[in-house]
């Protein structure tokens, strides 16, 4: 098994495209921890679901050392990633430290994202 940081490293060249050395220019970690959440599954009545989401935060110390607006970089701006080999189109945000988006930011996002009018939506 590798290393949680190595795990993130080979992540970062295989979804974006980082280099290990510019990853280690520009990207500094501060943590890693485990967040376990208990919940009725949602697709079957009466079962408890338990999500387990392996949490890393990563400083980007050297934006401007990223070309090509890779990452969304310098600019921090939202981004797009397509796996090759794959249509499927993941859709990245940047947040400041310390804060978590809410439910409601990252819908709100997404439908920014895919040019739809939530005014337009039917609320049933």
């Amino acid at each position: 098994g590798y290393s949680w940081k190595d795990a993130v490293k080979i992540c970062f060249a295989e979804k974006f495209g980082l280099t290990s050395q510019l990853q280690s220019d520009i990207l500094s970690y501060e943590g890693n921890w485990v967040k376990e959440e208990r919940m009725v599954s949602p697709s079957i009545p009466g079962i408890t679901t338990v999500y387990l989401t392996h949490e890393v935060r990563i400083n980007v110390e050297q934006p401007g050392l990223v070309q090509n607006n890779v990452l969304g970089l310098p600019l921090m701006k939202n981004f797009a990633t397509t796996r090759r080999g794959s249509s499927k189109t993941e859709h990245w945000t940047w947040c400041l430290s310390g804060t978590e988006s809410t439910v409601e930011e990252v819908c709100s996002q997404v439908l920014h994202e895919y040019n739809i009018n939530a005014l337009e939506l039917d609320a049933r």
